[in-house]
This record gives C-alpha cells, structure tokens and sequence, in this order.
C-alpha cells in the first residue's frame, strides 16, 4: 500500500540544488517528470523536457510500446539507455545539435530513468489527496537510489 507519511518518524533526506546538465551529473538515478502516457509526445512532434530525452536517448521509446498509462500508484524505471545525440534550442527553436561524443568526463552508461507523472497544475494538484499521490510516487521512483538528479 501507500507510504504512511502521518505520524511517521523517518527524517526526509537532505536535498541540495545543483545548476548545469542533468547529463553530467553524478547520481545514479535520473527522473523524468513524465506524461501519464510515457514518451508523452514524441512521437507527434513535441519539443518539451520528456520528449527531448526521449530523442537522444532513443532505447527509452521501448516503455512506450511495453506500458500502459501509469496509475496512481506506479512509476517506470529503464535502465541503460545509452545518449545518442544532443540537441539545441527548446520548443520550437529545438534542433538536432549532433552526435553526442562520449569522453572521460561523461557519466558511464547504466543511469537509471524514472518516468513518474503528476496531478497536473494549479488548484487540484494542491489538494491533499493529490499532493500524498504524488509524493507516493516520488518514494516509488526514487526507491533504492544512492543520489538523485
């Protein structure tokens, strides 16, 4: 069931807010704040944040032909989906930018993607219902990471 957060004498962890790419960042676990519909709109030509990882790395389009919608209580994690390219611009300015050329600064592959969608925006998303929904799923996604990005 549910994480009973009331009541609950275990501390949340301590956060940090870093600036830069995700891409270099060193944590284990990368989350996408997804469609309910994982890959959202890639495939019909969007230019946002989910869709523009689900180009450079391609291996991520797999879950959209395994999963369904995600439910209250779910999250899709994939791991190992390699960074094919990179990219320029946001939205409609969003271009191919070239092949992405790995170095020795560049986080080995094996980084984990979690894909969790919320209550989407303003008044209902700040209900208590849904704000327990989404934390729930954060603790799904994020179980068993060492760092988060």
């Amino acid at each position: 069931g549910p994480w009973q957060w009331e009541g609950n004498d275990k501390p949340l962890c301590a956060v940090s807010l870093e600036t830069g790419s995700i891409d270099h960042s060193p944590a284990d676990l990368h989350v996408e704040f997804a469609n309910a519909f994982i890959g959202g709109g890639v495939m019909t030509g969007d230019a946002a944040m989910e869709e523009t990882l689900f180009l450079v790395k391609p291996e991520l389009m797999v879950a959209m032909a395994l999963e369904n919608r995600m439910v209250d209580e779910e999250a899709i994690r994939v791991e190992g989906a390699r960074k094919y390219s990179v990219t320029t611009g946001f939205g409609q300015h969003f271009a191919f930018g070239g092949d992405y050329e790995p170095s020795a600064a560049t986080l080995p592959p094996g980084i984990r993607v979690a894909a969790i969608d919320a209550v989407r925006g303003g008044g209902p998303a700040m209900t208590e219902p849904a704000l327990l929904r989404d934390m729930n799923k954060a603790r799904i996604a994020f179980e068993g990471a060492t760092e988060i990005a």
